[in-house]
């Protein structure tokens, strides 16, 4: 299980989540929650394994406010118990507004996929 103490600080939030492929489309929706976040990366915890260096994009829905998207690579994924698993995500700079706008969109009209 990931410890919040040694990796950044506590932060607790409902994620949706998607593979991007090489043109940064999104792929199937999943839902994960976040544990931690620090400068460069954000852990989470989901029951869908990703493979190590897999490009995904994160999406935080803020009350009152567009959903902020956040894009990263799979820097480690364990198992921990119960069908859960650990993610931990490197941050990416960003890719442009155009296509964070395509991918906010496609995830929260449910069009991934």
């Amino acid at each position: 299980m990931i410890e919040p103490a040694s990796c950044g600080r506590r932060f607790s939030a409902n994620f949706e989540m998607c593979d991007l492929d090489e043109q940064l489309r999104p792929g199937p929706v999943w839902s994960a929650r976040s544990v931690s976040i620090s400068r460069s990366r954000l852990w989470l915890r989901s029951r869908r394994m990703c493979y190590v260096g897999t490009r995904v994009a994160t999406v935080l829905h803020r009350i009152d406010s567009e959903p902020v998207v956040i894009v990263g690579i799979v820097s480690r994924c364990e198992y921990d118990t119960n069908s859960m698993y650990d993610l931990e995500l490197s941050f990416e700079p960003s890719p442009g507004q155009f296509v964070l706008d395509e991918i906010r969109h496609r995830i929260s009209t449910g069009l991934a996929a």
